[in-house]
């Protein structure tokens, strides 16, 4: 965090000043829920700089609006770490309500999420990348958001992203732009299996690969010949399959 501390006239017509400060985070590590919902809604929403900031900074809106325009830019631009993607290996937002519903997100370090479950995930946030429906945003975040205590099925996620609907948008899309460092993470930990491509538009022409494509020709990989297992494998933790993964890529390079 770094401390700022901003001047304003209390009264415009009088010449006396008032001081207040505040601190401002610095990276995506110290955001809260409320400022990551504000910076993923920050292209939907109209110019209201003073509620934007609000969110950012705590201090009102009334006081905000009593600000030059070169203040507000000013805080703006320290902002600008936002523009690129860092590795964060947990949901910032930590439990969304839907109507009488309420989902918690995955562990920090994806603890106790299973292969079967990510591969959902990701293939959603592809589709939700490509189509930008509202629809398979909420597929996504029930693929990740689960009652406590409840464990991810295709069935349940179907039935929860109804219900996501009753949500918050910027709290959805705030979870869609958290998953950009989750998976920014798992590309750091897991170089050799994870490429990130993500962001990147198909060259006129050609069509962009399938996600989900992708995962099941892995998941089949793992599975082998084993078919009769097939839920067992999907029920693996995730970072089981991985690491598997990252030591086959590591023997294949070795026999090439």
């Amino acid at each position: 965090m770094i401390s700022i501390e901003i001047s304003y006239h209390p009264i415009p017509f009088l010449p006396w000043k008032r001081k207040l400060s505040c601190n401002f985070p610095e990276n995506w590590k110290e955001l809260n829920s409320a400022q990551l919902s504000a910076i993923a809604g920050a292209s939907r929403s109209t110019s209201d700089d003073a509620g934007f900031l609000h969110q950012m900074t705590g201090i009102s809106r009334r006081i905000l609006k009593k600000l030059a325009k070169f203040q507000l830019w000013s805080i703006g631009e320290l902002l600008d770490w936002t523009k690129s993607v860092q590795p964060l290996n947990s949901f910032i937002i930590p439990e969304i309500k839907a109507g009488s519903l309420i989902l918690k997100s995955p562990l920090p370090r994806l603890k106790k999420v299973t292969f079967s479950q990510f591969i959902f995930a990701d293939s959603c946030f592809s589709d939700y990348q490509d189509s930008e429906s509202e629809t398979d945003l909420n597929r996504f975040v029930a693929c990740w958001y689960l009652p406590s205590g409840k464990e991810f099925t295709e069935e349940t996620m179907e039935a929860n992203a109804k219900q996501l609907s009753k949500s918050a948008l910027s709290d959805r899309e705030a979870v869609a732009l958290n998953y950009l460092l989750v998976r920014q993470w798992l590309c750091d930990v897991y170089p050799l299996v994870f490429i990130p491509s993500y962001g990147e538009k198909a060259e006129p022409g050609k069509k962009k690969q399938s996600s989900s494509t992708g995962w099941i020709r892995i998941f089949e990989q793992v599975m082998g010949d084993d078919i009769i297992h097939s839920d067992e494998y999907a029920a693996l933790p995730l970072h089981n399959v991985l690491r598997h993964l990252t030591r086959k890529i590591k023997d294949n390079m070795k026999k090439s």
